[in-house]
Parts: C-alpha cells; sequence; structure tokens
C-alpha cells in the first residue's frame, strides 16, 4: 500500500513575538510540520507497519521546508516529495499544487490533518478530493479497517459519530483524536537526512499559481493589563491574590 500523507510547515507559534506598540508579530522564527500534519503522518505510519507499503510526505512551501521535511522523515515517512518556491498561500492555490504532486505517482490512500494551526481554513482535503475526483471522508478520530480495496472510518460529528467505509483510493483528514505522534529517536533523526527527497518548482508542475486574496493586516488582540502590584508577606499576598482572582472573576 501506497500513502500519500500531505503536511504542511507552519511557524512554530510558541516563539512568535508580538511588537507592543503595533501589535504585529515577529515572524523570524523557526517553522515546524503542523500538528495535525503530525497526527496524519503517525496514523500512516501505522498502516504501513501493518500492512506493509511506502509512505510519501508530500508539501509546499518556502525554501525553508527542505529542512522542515526531515521532521516527515525522521517520524517514519520513506521519502519526500516537495515543491519548495510555493509563496501563495491561499488553500485554493496549495490545493492544486498539491494536487499535481499526488498525480505523479498511484497512492492507495491519500491523509493529511484536518485543519492547520496557521489558518484553520480546513479545506484542503475537500479541495484536493474534488480536483482529484476522489471519495472524502472528514473529521476521522479512528480507521477502523482498511485493506487494499477499501477503509472504514469513525467520523467524530462532535454531537454524534458516524462509520462510514469508502473505496480505495480516498482522501482522509484526521483530527487529534485519531494517535499521539511519535517523537523520533536520535537514530530516525540521523537516518532522515539519507533518505530522498524530490524537489520541484510550481513551473515542473505546469501550475500557474495566481493570488486570490490579500492580507491587510495581521494583529494581536490588544491587551489592558492592570498591572495591579501585590506586596506584603506570604500569608498577606496569598489572601490578596484570592481577593483579586474572586474579583476578576
Amino acid at each position: 500500500m501506497r500513502i500519500a500523507v500531505c503536511v504542511k510547515e507552519v511557524y512554530n507559534l510558541e516563539q512568535v513575538k508580538i511588537v507592543k506598540e503595533t501589535r504585529e508579530p515577529i515572524l523570524d522564527v523557526p517553522k515546524k510540520l503542523d500538528d495535525l500534519s503530525r497526527n496524519a503522518l503517525e496514523e500512516a505510519i501505522k498502516i504501513k507497519e501493518n500492512l506493509g507499503g511506502e509512505v510519501v510526505a508530500i508539501s509546499v512551501g518556502s525554501p525553508d521546508l527542505k529542512k522542515t521535511i526531515k521532521e516527515a522523515l525522521a517520524m517514519g515517512a520513506d521519502r519526500a516529495v516537495v515543491v519548495t518556491d510555493f509563496t501563495e498561500s491561499s488553500p485554493e492555490s496549495a490545493a492544486l499544487v498539491l494536487s499535481k504532486l499526488i498525480e505523479k505517482d498511484s497512492y492507495n490512500l491519500i491523509l493529511l490533518g484536518d485543519a492547520s494551526s496557521d489558518d484553520y481554513s480546513g479545506q484542503m482535503a475537500s479541495r484536493i478530493a474534488e480536483i482529484l475526483n476522489l471519495p472524502q471522508i472528514t473529521f476521522v478520530s479512528e480507521i477502523k479497517e482498511i485493506s487494499d480495496e477499501k477503509v472504514v472510518c469513525v467520523r467524530d460529528m462532535e454531537d454524534y459519530i458516524e462509520v462510514v467505509e469508502s473505496d480505495l483510493p480516498c482522501v482522509v483528514s484526521v483530527t487529534n483524536e485519531i494517535n499521539e505522534p511519535r517523537i523520533p529517536a536520535l537514530k530516525d533523526i540521523l537516518k532522515a537526512s539519507k533518505k530522498p527527497v524530490e524537489s520541484l518548482s510550481v513551473k515542473d508542475l505546469g501550475v500557474e499559481v495566481s493570488k486570490s486574496y490579500e492580507v491587510i493586516e495581521n494583529l494581536a488582540p490588544a491587551i489592558d493589563r492592570k498591572q495591579e502590584v501585590v506586596e506584603g508577606d506570604a500569608g498577606d499576598v496569598a489572601r490578596k491574590l484570592v481577593e483579586i482572582i474572586r474579583r476578576e472573576a
């Protein structure tokens, strides 16, 4: 079984700093694989461990992607196919380029996260399925059964669950409840640098990407700090802190 996992590089949000005066983020921070991409990748690796086959990490992004994709290879992907000159961030354009990468090979299953931590549009699975004319199963919290011919998934719809069966190939997007992604061992991280990475450009794929929208501003919410100072001995400080917490509910 050959599985394509669409993974996304995102800014490490824990290291994003905000300029107090302008509320604008400073984005000169490291990038990493999106958390839900790691869930999708973990599920693909588990399937490969049970049924055999190949896991291919597919992604589009900036030149930094060549470094970021090594996370996927360290986790257990066998190889990667990336486009590193993709600067357009709209879901429409990304889905088109990813679909072209998927069409380059034959896959039984296409896995990806249900959304991403940067824009959280949740559109990618549906767009890819539509472009490739494939069935799709979204909001998947468990893959109950899978063979070379079909897949049975549990969909988490919050108020209820659905059990859905589909023929393969199929596009499946997963939630973070599906698994706990593994942390690569040092030997796996070292092996990752030796795994093949095919790097392509948008031009190589014969795709014309047009910018479909413009980001006007990206500002952090305004924070008004009361700057209360609590002084005294430990007992007094504790009592005053409790009073403040109760007052502010």
